[in-house]
């Protein structure tokens, strides 16, 4: 990881999340605190998970990163700059794919370079290189219609990644897969991300996919979400998924991180 300062010299994380809060309204009722004093920072090149029990905030928390939710108190820091807004230095990857379904493969992948003005040649020499990446050759004017759940996860993490964003927000990308793609997938990521060395925060509900990708792990309570506890990934990260998945390190690390999620996940019950 590269370590990012700023004019005075001091480090600044990639990511860094202040005494974040956050409620929505429901109804005529009480507010209902989705957030309740997050801090948490992401390092430059760090590949960090976010796991918790339903409803805790997970999602409203990568939004706020996104910029697509303001919060009501704390602050979230990009590079040191408070986030106002949306910024195409931060890609995201929706667990529905969020495709155009009126453009092809080539034409949900360049939507991002025509954002930013870029000559069509330029921006189809650029989808074509993530089109061979994600393994999309021949299927480059096909429509969403026409691909399997997993081809259009692919279309949409190269729609992100051809736009060079510095950090990549993932929401249960994975989520919807079934198990073989999904492994298949989280290795392509793996790759992706050794390869790319992006800033990588992905939320998901599976710890094994956590523990198996990331290296680091934050736990979140049930809601109003919390951190409750962050996880540092030492495993040997092996070029077989096999031996990673089979080893007794991998369980020695995957299963506090489960207990932890799990009495998160028992609290909720017992409140219904």
């Amino acid at each position: 990881m590269v370590a990012l300062s700023d004019k005075k010299g001091f480090q600044v994380s990639k990511i860094e999340i202040r005494e974040l809060k956050k409620a929505y309204r429901n109804g005529d009722r009480e507010s209902i605190v989705a957030l309740d004093g997050i801090s948490l920072a992401i390092e430059n090149g760090e590949f960090v998970s976010i796991v918790g029990p339903s409803g805790c905030g997970k999602s409203t928390l990568l939004y706020t990163i996104a910029g697509f939710i303001a919060c009501d108190y704390g602050v979230v820091l990009v590079d040191g700059t408070p986030v106002i807004g949306p910024s195409m230095n931060c890609g995201i990857v929706f667990q529905e794919y969020a495709l155009f379904p009126w453009r092809t493969v080539l034409g949900n992948i360049t939507y991002g370079l025509e954002s930013k003005g870029m000559a069509r040649r330029q921006r189809e020499e650029i989808a074509a290189c993530y089109i061979e990446r994600m393994g999309l050759r021949g299927f480059e004017h096909c429509f969403p219609k026409e691909l399997s759940g997993g081809m259009k996860q692919r279309v949409a993490i190269a729609r992100t990644l051809a736009y060079e964003p510095d950090i990549i927000l993932m929401d249960e990308p994975f989520g919807s897969l079934d198990a073989q793609t999904r492994e298949l997938m989280q290795d392509q990521l793996l790759d992706i991300w050794r390869e790319l060395g992006k800033t990588v925060l992905l939320i998901t509900h599976d710890v094994s996919e956590a523990v198996f990708l990331s290296q680091r792990v934050i736990v979140m309570t049930s809601r109003p979400g919390k951190v409750k506890a962050e996880f540092s990934i030492t495993l040997l990260k092996r070029q077989c998924r096999e031996e990673i998945m089979i080893s007794d390190e991998f369980n020695q690390i995957r299963n506090p991180i489960w207990l932890a999620v799990r009495e998160e996940v028992l609290k909720v019950e017992q409140a219904v």
